[in-house]
């Protein structure tokens, strides 16, 4: 009987350890998965891709917005190498045509044309020597 009573206690402690998680600790917005945004060229890179965080963690990356004979472009690529092997493509690039941007602003992406905000995915093919 004093047996009973002495595993007792212990049984809600078992309960509260046997029901954790490892994945508690992952955020259940995707946008609190991605870095934070920086301007002081971080080098950093990502987006959501069909709600998936595409970060690009490569040291291929590339962003520049210039002011070329009285007009803006803008673009920037990157790699995430986490999707080398599945079907998502792993490169990702974004970019405009004479187009001013602001901060904040969201760009519907349409045809590459003057004017206009464009971007593509890819599966990037490079030689591994």
């Amino acid at each position: 009987m004093k047996k009973r009573y002495t595993l007792l206690p212990l049984l809600p402690l078992l309960l509260i350890l046997l029901s954790c998680n490892k994945d508690d600790d992952k955020p259940a917005d995707p946008v609190d998965q991605l870095p934070p945004a920086t301007q002081t060229g971080a080098g950093t890179f990502a987006a959501l891709v069909d709600g998936k965080p595409f970060i690009s963690n490569n040291p291929w990356f590339n962003c520049f917005y210039q002011f070329v004979d009285g007009e803006y472009y803008f673009g920037i690529q990157g790699i995430d190498d986490r999707y080398k092997y599945t079907s998502n493509p792993w490169g990702l690039d974004f970019g405009t045509i004479k187009k001013t941007i602001s901060e904040g602003e969201t760009l519907e992406l349409l045809e590459p044309s003057e004017g206009n905000a464009s971007g593509g995915g890819g599966f990037v093919g490079r030689k591994h020597f």
